[in-house]
């Protein structure tokens, strides 16, 4: 199932999208697609509707989504997770996850604008791939990690290269933080349909230039290493989204920052696309 959220920011409604691109109304069963539900008896139910008799709420492009899931515990980010993308950074691949944090506040809808920070300089794209969680856990083997999981989305862990690396910050600091740094969805896809989730192909495009283009298959720790990784550290909730790293092809490497007036699209097979105007924080 491809679940979305859709309505004016603070007051989406859970949906579901049906075979015709068109979003149902899941109001009727589901407070939200949140923390609290994915965990719920009410949400695994979920499976058992026959989607085409719920309210039609109109076509999935004519609405405004927001992020795919709410009411989370943390956004984690991984970083160096992906094999030309460090050859590109020039170094060596990590024996561990590289993981560090975005705020709750950098949280963003797949078409909500991006806004370019007063302060900012160099701000830069990075697709990737992300877990939603679904249950509790901590502790967790990777061959149990994906029974842990309500599914896949899009992620763009958008980054300032100026704070976070000429003024020294550190790569999980300051230019990670920025308000809509983190837009999510447009969808939120149940492992059942993503089938492998190493097996699908991720790609940027800005104005229309098509700037990356890599297989999640280059990760050099998967889904499910990585899951059972941060859950040794610190308990996962329902809702927390782990992304799971970038690949080659962003702005510093090409010498091509975005700026007010920039539209970029990201896109994931089988788990849609996002795409921002850069705006100009006023």
């Amino acid at each position: 199932m491809k679940f979305v959220r859709f309505g004016a920011a603070g007051q989406e409604k859970p949906g579901v999208i049906d075979a015709n691109g068109r979003v149902r109304d899941l109001s009727g069963h589901i407070t939200d697609i949140s923390g609290e539900t994915l965990a719920s008896a009410a949400f695994k139910a979920l499976r058992e509707l026959d989607i085409d008799t719920l309210p039609d709420a109109g076509s999935a492009d004519e609405l405004r989504l927001g992020p795919c899931v709410t009411g989370m515990n943390k956004i984690i980010c991984c970083g160096l997770n992906e094999k030309s993308h460090a050859e590109e950074m020039n170094v060596r691949m990590h024996k561990e996850p590289s993981v560090f944090f975005k705020p709750l506040s950098a949280l963003s809808g797949p078409y909500d604008p991006i806004v370019y920070p007063k302060v900012g300089q160099q701000l830069d794209w990075e697709a990737e791939l992300a877990i939603v969680v679904g249950t509790e856990c901590k502790y967790v083997d990777p061959s149990e990690a994906r029974s842990k999981m309500a599914g896949f989305c899009v992620f763009n862990d958008l980054t300032d290269r100026y704070w976070q690396i000429e003024r020294g910050m550190g790569q999980a600091l300051a230019g990670k933080w920025f308000d809509t740094f983190a837009p999510v969805g447009p969808w939120l896809v149940t492992p059942d349909e993503v089938g492998d989730p190493s097996a699908l192909q991720i790609r940027t495009w800005v104005n229309d230039r098509k700037v990356q283009d890599f297989p999640s298959s280059d990760y050099i720790f998967d889904a499910d290493r990585i899951l059972a990784h941060c859950s040794q550290f610190f308990t996962l909730y329902p809702g927390d989204i782990i992304a799971m790293g970038s690949g080659p092809g962003n702005g510093i490497y090409l010498g091509q920052y975005l700026n007010p007036g920039d539209t970029i699209r990201v896109e994931i097979e089988g788990l849609g696309q996002q795409k921002n105007l850069v705006v100009a924080e006023q």
